[in-house]
């Protein structure tokens, strides 16, 4: 499974590496702009619809749809699952990891390098147990994503589960704390532009309610 979801993931950045190279006047928010209205059944116009066309968009959508299933297929979950199912799902894993890196077990994702990298053995096994002392409420916190992609997922998660909540507050969810809120913000704007989230009148943001 590892192998071919690393098979899908080369095939789905060679693609949009191929498309930006030959359209030097599209980026990577255009291309997935422009799949987002697609997913949501949205119309396009001329603009729109030249940039599907040029950017292979039908072909990325394609692309990412079987990375999904091979993951779901990885985590032993069922194909199909709505998005808010799959958030779901994610939030409790994510919840879950961080709980066991706060009682000092690490998972290795790329164990050979990161063993190398913290200084630990090449006899102990992919999970590595640390000496800690008893952790504080900050060490318990999830660390925000790095892809850009995984952000929206994790944002949407601390709303369902906390409800209402204001962006400093919700960037305090986050290891990284106060410095998040920019990024978070952004992210909230993104997610509100697709009817995700919904401001409320006091600053505060909600998941958006099932029509």
């Amino acid at each position: 499974m590892r192998d071919r979801l690393r098979a899908a993931g080369e095939a789905l950045d060679g693609r949009r590496r191929a498309v930006l190279a030959q359209n030097p006047d599209l980026t990577l928010t255009t291309l997935y702009n422009c799949l987002e209205q697609l997913r949501a059944g949205q119309p396009l116009d001329a603009r729109q619809e030249a940039i599907k066309q040029r950017g292979l968009v039908i072909i990325l959508r394609d692309l990412h749809d079987a990375i999904d299933r091979l993951a779901y297929a990885a985590y032993g979950w069922p194909d199909g699952l709505s998005r808010d199912e799959t958030v779901a799902r994610l939030a409790a894993l994510n919840q879950a990891r961080a709980q066991e890196e706060a009682a000092g077990r690490v998972h290795w994702l790329r164990p050979d390098y990161q063993r190398r990298q913290a200084g630990a053995s090449q006899a102990q096994t992919q999970s590595l147990f640390l000496a800690v002392s008893t952790p504080g409420p900050a060490a318990r916190r999830p660390a925000f994503p790095a892809d850009r992609y995984a952000q929206p997922l994790a944002v949407q998660a601390v709303l369902r589960a906390a409800g209402p909540i204001a962006p400093p507050d919700l960037a305090r969810r986050f290891s990284g704390g106060a410095r998040l809120e920019p990024r978070i913000s952004r992210v909230l704007a993104t997610l509100h532009r697709y009817g995700h989230v919904e401001r409320l009148p006091d600053g505060r943001w909600a998941a958006a309610r099932a029509a």
